[in-house]
């Protein structure tokens, strides 16, 4: 059997493949999916998938009828990859004829052809699987042999693939043999009942191994390929992207694992059978050129290894060291050749018996000619081995030479460096000892010293912030120019490798700054722009915290820093340090002065702002126009000033010295006195607290005093009490005045309403006969009447109407005022209320053609005064039916928060917004197109009010819009409760809503 040349690259990647497998979290744990997509999924629990059961190995059957092959493969990963689970049919043979999703019986095809006539009925995926198809022949078929040159001969094809109809259009001549799958039409090609088949190379070699087919051969190629997606349903636009995605989940390592794996390479011969006689050709070659270079590398080492020993003699024990290294040589050499030989007999022995059928004398040629070159190629490379390991022990002889000489260097230039170092040190330590200098042109004489000292070309000083977030140039010294300047500052986030290793050592050696960590975050930019190959940067010490780092820059390649090197830096370090410790303590000294200076002055001035606060605070005590005094902790008067010795008409030595509260207060106001000084005491100032105070001769004032706490330093330190004391004994007995001058008012206001009722109620009396006597006679009770008699009489009785109506309201509002008005509550129902009130109107309805619209759930019961709700509701209703010469009115009755809402709503003339201000105020009436055509007295809506606000505990609220339309809102509890009357102004007034 032929070695597959994937057989390697399968075993690799199945392994892999196989990892996926066991731990499919670690491969893909995020749904590729959005939630739309998700949604859709969702919605289609049941989709169902065509599997094709005769096309192995791509989709077949296994022996348990189960689903396999490479489509089913890609199934199952792309089922894991979208978390959804396909269902799987298998359509009949008349189905697969059918193109059509409904002939087919399924919602998507796992593997199909894309095809014109198949584009028609689905939507594919991008192509998965691109198999190119070939024409498979018998292997003693012509070379020459293709579909342009069939001889008339029959070609198989499958008659539902794509190859047959690529077939017939693109070779018409060619005799079609139409077979109902591949396996077959191999078959026929075997028992040479057809000259050729069109198949591509998985189901073909599939077919061929299965039914041990030994004489079939890979013929041409054609430019045609099985192309093949995901077909779904064309109704079906978002399955089609979430296959796509699943696609795009599988990676390039699956697809090749599963082409791999159902792909066994039968009718495609080995390398060795393909090339055999150029192999062996090969082999020969390139041995034979191995030899010759082996000949000419001995050849160069014996000259080169003579040449050494000329120059150099070496001593019996170096001489006797060459013999046992060749003995060793030479025994090592004897070993490895035979095993090399015993390797290559053992594999042309292989080689012998496998092509000894066909090439025997070519074999046994061969095998002499390698055996040959093998034998002299050992002796050649024993030779070889020999010479290099000698010339090795005498390179490591001069490499020894050359280390010595080396190290005896390095100590001459350590010895050097150290003493340079020193008298650097000595001179910094020098200049110390001098008088002070500014800091800057210490750091500058330090930067420069180092620079010369280290032979490098850049050296700086850098300080970090008072933040430690920032790292500042203090100087930087270019020797190359001979120039000092200053850096850009780094900033500590954006180096965090860098200052963390500053942070952690005290010296930071990079040898090669474009290898070392800490040092690449610098950039290349950087790094290239000055020609920095090495850095040596020793941090700076200060009470245990790095403060700052001396960065010595060599440039022109990378450096070693030697251990002098660093320690010379770690001494600028200290010396940096002591400077910083020096500045620090000269800049606190100064400070330190520069504070006692301050303090002067501000001592300086802080005792004349006293001296002047105090001179403020006397005179305005000794001038101001009211009692001021001053009361010591334990209660006695400290000071006081001429304007409460003029009230109390007291001598200063009568005061001073004695009890505030036993000397000023009456008797009446001691308690409250004693309460407001010991709350004083503690912290809390008291402002507008009344006292009465008694003068010297008895007489008791009434004043207002604020008290508070103030600390005096002539005492101490410790707290004292002001009182400041304004009389209003005036105020006292003008507020007196003021309240009896109101109530003698309030009770003329009673009266007069008094009056009014009693006085309404009597000419109410005999209106109601004088109306009723009215309407006998207009109903011609007692006689008949003309037409004249009729319409004077009836002018009368609607203005005897009028009056009535007038009076009315009068006495209710009267009773209102005067407190005689009581409301009766009862429990009942609310929408009888309102259709009486509809009923009341009914005739102006009619009349005018409106229509009224009654909108109230049944069973709404309350619990108030029935008889007043009718008159606010009526008295609202009428108003709205008045003002309204077409539409319609709308009573609405709803509950909110347990209060009854009655909101009415008209298409009337409306109220501009001057009206509203007016609307509820006595005989208003707001001026309207209508004013004369309707009677009123402008006391409906005043009333309402009252009888809502003073008696059922409501409001009334109004909004209107001019020629638009009014909404009359009333709200009211739905259980009235307890009851206060409140005082009325009098009708006479001009009331404000």
């Amino acid at each position: 059997m032929a070695i597959s040349r994937f057989s390697t690259v399968f075993a690799v990647r199945y392994f892999v493949a196989t990892l996926c497998f066991i731990a499919p979290n670690l491969c893909f744990a995020a749904d590729i999916l959005n939630v739309s997509e998700r949604a859709w999924l969702a919605a289609h629990p049941d989709i169902r998938v065509a599997i094709a059961p005769d096309y192995p190995p791509i989709s077949f059957l296994d022996s348990t009828g189960q689903p396999t092959g490479l489509e089913s493969d890609y199934l199952t990963l792309i089922e894991a990859r979208l978390q959804v689970n396909f269902k799987r049919v298998i359509p009949s043979l008349a189905q697969r004829a059918d193109n059509t999703p409904a002939g087919k019986g399924a919602d998507m095809l796992a593997i199909f052809s894309i095809t014109d006539v198949r584009l028609q009925s689905w939507l594919f995926t991008k192509t998965y699987l691109d198999f190119p198809v070939y024409l498979i022949t018998r292997q003693d078929a012509p070379i020459a042999f293709s579909l342009e040159n069939t001889q008339k001969q029959r070609i198989s094809v499958v008659g539902q693939y794509a190859s047959y109809q690529y077939l017939k259009e693109h070779f018409p001549n060619v005799l079609i043999d139409k077979v109902d799958d591949t396996c077959i039409g191999l078959q026929r090609i075997a028992l040479g009942q057809s000259a050729g088949m069109l198949a591509d190379l998985p189901v073909a070699n599939w077919c061929a191994k299965k039914h041990n087919l030994k004489n079939l051969k890979i013929g041409s190629a054609l430019g045609f390929h099985y192309e093949m997606g995901l077909a779904v349903r064309k109704d079906w636009p978002v399955m089609q992207s979430i296959l796509e995605k699943g696609l795009a989940a599988v990676s390039q390592q699956e697809r090749d694992d599963i082409y791999l794996k159902w792909n066994k390479n039968s009718l495609e011969k080995s390398v060795v059978e393909r090339y055999s006689n150029w192999f062996f050709a090969g082999i020969f070659l390139i041995l034979s050129g191995l030899m010759l270079r082996f000949f000419q590398w001995d050849k160069k080492l014996k000259a080169s290894l003579d040449n050494r020993l000329n120059i150099i003699h070496f001593t019996d024990s170096h001489v006797a060291k060459f013999s046992n290294i060749s003995k060793k040589v030479m025994r090592s050499n004897v070993i490895a050749f035979s095993i090399f030989v015993i390797l290559i007999f053992a594999s042309f022995a292989y080689i012998y018996q496998y092509y000894e059928t066909n090439h025997s004398f070519f074999v046994q040629l061969l095998e002499f000619s390698l055996i040959c070159a093998c034998l002299i190629g050992g002796f050649t490379l024993g030779s070889i081995r020999r010479r290099f390991e000698a010339d090795t022990v005498y390179n490591q002889l001069l490499g020894q030479t050359s280390q010595r000489k080396k190290v005896e260097l390095q100590l001459s230039g350590i010895e050097e460096r150290q003493a340079m170092q020193q008298q650097a040190l000595v001179a910094l330590t020098k200049n110390q000892l001098r008088d002070w200098q500014d800091p800057e042109d210490v750091y500058r004489e330090i930067v420069q010293i180092a620079a010369n000292t280290l032979q490098v070309d850049r050296v700086s000083i850098w300080l970090f912030s008072d933040s430690h977030q920032q790292l500042d140039c203090l100087s930087l010294y270019l020797k190359s120019q001979n120039q000092f300047t200053i850096a850009q500052p780094l900033q500590v986030n954006g180096l965090p490798i860098y200052f963390n290793h500053l942070l952690n050592n005290r010296v930071l050696v990079a040898n090669d700054v474009h290898s070392h960590p800490a040092t690449v975050e610098f950039g290349e930019d950087y790094l290239k722009a000055n020609h920095i190959g090495a850095m040596l940067d020793g941090t700076i010490w200060l009470n245990n915290k790095v403060v700052g780092v001396i960065c010595a820059e060599h440039t022109g390649g990378s450096r070693e820093w030697t251990i002098d090197e660093q320690t010379f830096v770690g001494s600028l370090t200290d010396y940096c340090r002591i400077i910083i410790e020096t500045c620090k303590r000269r800049d606190a000294e100064q400070a330190l002065i520069q504070q006692s200076l301050n303090l002067e002055q501000t001592v300086a001035a802080r005792t004349r702002s006293l001296i002047e606060s105090d001179s403020r605070y006397s005179y305005i005590v000794q001038n101001a126009p009211i009692p001021i005094v001053v009361i010591g902790s334990n209660g006695n008067i400290v000071d006081i000033n001429p304007e409460a010795l003029l009230a109390g008409k007291f001598l200063r030595e009568q005061v001073v010295g004695k009890s505030f509260i036993e000397t000023i207060v009456a008797k009446e106001s001691r308690r409250k006195a004693f309460f407001t000084a010991a709350q004083t005491l503690k912290g809390k100032n008291f402002r507008d607290v009344e006292l009465t105070l008694q003068a010297s001769d008895g007489k008791k004032v009434v004043f207002l005093c604020s008290i508070g706490t103030i600390t005096r330093a002539e005492t101490d330190g410790t707290e004292q009490m002001v009182a400041i004391a304004q009389d209003i004994s005036q105020q006292k007995a003008l507020q007196a005045t003021l309240v009896k001058a109101r109530e003698a008012a309030e009770s003329a206001d009673r009266i007069k309403s008094m009056f009014v009722a009693s006085m309404s109620h009597e000419l109410r009396t005999p209106l109601n006969s004088i109306i009723g006597f009215l309407g006998v006679v207009l109903q011609g009770m007692s006689g008949e009447l003309n037409v004249k008699q009729k319409d004077q009489l009836g002018r009368a009785y609607h203005s005897s109407k009028h009056l009535l109506s007038l009076i009315s309201d009068v006495i209710d509002i009267s009773k209102i005022e005067a407190g005689f008005l009581h409301v009766h509550a009862e429990r009942f129902e609310l929408l009888p209320l309102l259709e009486e009130v509809e009923h009341a109107v009914q005739h102006l309805v009619i009349e005018k053609h409106l229509t009224i619209d009654i909108e109230c759930a049944s069973k709404l019961w309350l619990e108030t005064d029935r008889k007043r709700l009718y008159q606010v509701v009526l008295n609202v209703v009428s108003n709205a039916v008045k003002y309204t010469e077409r539409g319609s009115v709308n009573v609405r009755a709803t509950l909110e928060n347990n209060h009854l809402m009655i909101t009415t709503k008209d298409t009337g003339i409306g109220i501009d917004e001057n009206g509203l201000v007016r609307l509820f105020n006595a005989f208003e009436r707001i001026e309207s197109p209508l004013k004369i055509k309707t009677l009123g007295t402008g006391l409906g809506l005043y009333l309402t009010r009252k009888i809502l606000s003073q008696l059922l505990g409501g409001t009334i609220d109004v909004k209107s819009k001019l020629g638009v339309g009014s909404t009359v809102m009333i709200k009211l509890p739905v259980k009235m409760t307890q009851m206060v009357t409140q005082n009325a102004t009098s009708i006479l007034e001009n009331e404000q809503s």
